[in-house]
C-alpha cells in the first residue's frame, strides 16, 4: 500500500530537533548500550504511519549519518520517502549514493552516509572505512521496536 508522506513546519522542527540532539550525542554500538531507538529523542513519528530513528552513529572511529525508517503495519516505506526523509534529517546527493537498503528482519529501510571527516595536522583527509554492514543491520533490528 502506498501512503503519502507529508511534510510540513512541525515535521521539519521535529527533524531538526533530533539532528541536533543526535549530533551532540554519538550513538557507539556496544554492549549495554541501548539502541537509538529505544530513546524517545532520536524517534520521529510522522502522519500516516512513518517512524523515523535518526543517529550519527560511530563504527571504527568513523562518524555515519544512520537513519531507519520504517511504516506502521505491514510493508516498506517507499524509496521516494526514505529519500525525502533522509534529506530531511541531514543526508545530502540521491538515495542511490547512500549505503544501506531494505531490511526484512525489522521491517524497515536503513540509510548510512559516511560524515566527512577533517584533516588533521595538515595532511589530506583519508577516507574512512567502508560500513560493516552486519553492524549496520543489527542496530536497525534493535532499534525496531514491536508494535
Amino acid at each position: 500500500m502506498l501512503r503519502a508522506l507529508i511534510i510540513g513546519p512541525d515535521e521539519v522542527a521535529r527533524a531538526e530537533a533530533i539532528t541536533n540532539f543526535a549530533s551532540s550525542r554519538v550513538y557507539r554500538p556496544g554492549s549495554g548500550v541501548p539502541p537509538p531507538g529505544d530513546d524517545p529523542r532520536h524517534v520521529a513519528q510522522f502522519l500516516l504511519g512513518f517512524r523515523c530513528v535518526f543517529s550519527i552513529t560511530e563504527i571504527d572511529r568513523t562518524p555515519w549519518r544512520h537513519l531507519s525508517v520504517s511504516v506502521d503495519r505491514c510493508g516498506l516505506p517507499a524509496p521516494l520517502a526514505v529519500e525525502m526523509l533522509g534529506h530531511l534529517f541531514g543526508f545530502v546527493g540521491p538515495l542511490d549514493s547512500w549505503v544501506g537498503g531494505p531490511h526484512g528482519d525489522a521491517k524497515c529501510i536503513v540509510v548510512a552516509q559516511r560524515l566527512a571527516m577533517p584533516s588533521l595536522g595538515g595532511e589530506q583527509a583519508q577516507d574512512p572505512p567502508a560500513l560493516d554492514h552486519d553492524i549496520l543491520w543489527g542496530s536497525a533490528r534493535r532499534n525496531r521496536k514491536e508494535r
